[in-house]
Formats: C-alpha cells, sequence, structure tokens
C-alpha cells in the first residue's frame, strides 16, 4: 500500500557544514518540483561529536525533535545552523536553545521541560544505529528518498531534483524502486573528516 506522501528521511547535526548546505539546496530542487505537496520530510539525528564539551549538539538535536511533532522542524533546524554557523553561538546553551525555540513558535515550558529532562535522548541514540546498521551510514548529511535511494552528501539542486524526480516515479507506481547510492560532499561519521 502506497504512503500518503513519499517520504525523505534526512539525517543530519548541527555541527555539519554540508548538512546546512544541502538542506537548502534540498530545498531549492523542492521549490522546483511540481509535486513539492506529496513529498514528507522526516528529519534524524546523526550527533558527530556526542559528548564534546563546547558546541555539544545533543540537546539541539532533542529540539528539533521535538519542533518536528509540532511541524516545525525545518524552521528549528534552519534557527539552529543559522545560530552555529552564521553567527557562531554555542548551541548547547540552554537559554539560546530557549530563545530560539520560542522564535520558531514552541512552547517555552515545553522547551524548558526537554532541556531539563531526557526526551528524546533515546530516539538519538536510535537513530544513529538505525542509520549505521540499516543503511551502512558513512557520511552525512544522509538522504533516504522513498526508502530507495540513498544520498551520502550533498549534491547540486538539479542533482537533488533529479533524484527527487526518480524517487517519485516509483512512489507513484506503489514501488520502493532499485536501491540506490548516490555520493556528494559530506562529513564523515566520527565528525573528523569531510569529503569534498
Amino acid at each position: 500500500m502506497k504512503a500518503d506522501k513519499m517520504r525523505i528521511d534526512i539525517w543530519s547535526d548541527i555541527a555539519c557544514p554540508y548538512c546546512y548546505k544541502g538542506k537548502h539546496l534540498l530545498e531549492e530542487a523542492l521549490e522546483g518540483f511540481p509535486q513539492a505537496a506529496d513529498v514528507e520530510l522526516r528529519l534524524h539525528s546523526y550527533e558527530l561529536r556526542p559528548g564534546a564539551e563546547k558546541n555539544n549538539t545533543a540537546d539541539a538535536l532533542r529540539l528539533v525533535q521535538l519542533a518536528q511533532e509540532k511541524g516545525l522542524a525545518p524552521e528549528m533546524e534552519e534557527a539552529l545552523f543559522t545560530a552555529y554557523f552564521d553567527r557562531k553561538e554555542d548551541v548547547s546553551n540552554p537559554a539560546l536553545l530557549l530563545h530560539l525555540g520560542k522564535g520558531v513558535g514552541l512552547e517555552e515550558t515545553e522547551i524548558r521541560q526537554l532541556l531539563a529532562g531526557d526526551r528524546f535522548r533515546q530516539s538519538l541514540t536510535d537513530d544513529q544505529r538505525e542509520a549505521e546498521e540499516k543503511y551502512a551510514l558513512e557520511y552525512i548529511p544522509f538522504y533516504l528518498l522513498n526508502e530507495s535511494l540513498v544520498i551520502q552528501g550533498i549534491l547540486s539542486a538539479e542533482d537533488y531534483a533529479k533524484a527527487l524526480r526518480e524517487a517519485y516515479v516509483g512512489w507513484k507506481a506503489g514501488e520502493k524502486g532499485k536501491a540506490e547510492r548516490k555520493e556528494g560532499r559530506a562529513c564523515s561519521a566520527d565528525g573528523k573528516s569531510c569529503r569534498i
């Protein structure tokens, strides 16, 4: 049975420059994709440097998960990327996370509860494990289109558009399509190197 929308699963981290760039290139491709209303983006967490003292992204990634429940994940992720890359802010700072979360429309009480507790902490681990074990993730950003077409790294907007069309044809026909992998510029899963 075909899903109501073609799903694109995306694994990324706020500290990954290619994830930030890839987000914008995929959005550009979707803007020119006539069937964009039939596409659902599902964001997953992949923390490059777990346990880092400064700019640990675990709480930021949990905030994206909270925003996803409210339909605000793209806005939350954009606010975090902008803070981290453009303004060089520490996205592990609870006051910053509260400010950014409220700025995209999340409730202050929910944000405070999230930051004080463990909500979504297990999903960070589960997202990472699923990507590595089920899909052999080696680099992020990591995209899974229609549960078959894998993109590791970023492509040009034109190549994203081509991949969207390929995956959409399979989805429309009710098929997953042939398993295929495409690779572009990316950060290694261990966060120690980038492929350009």
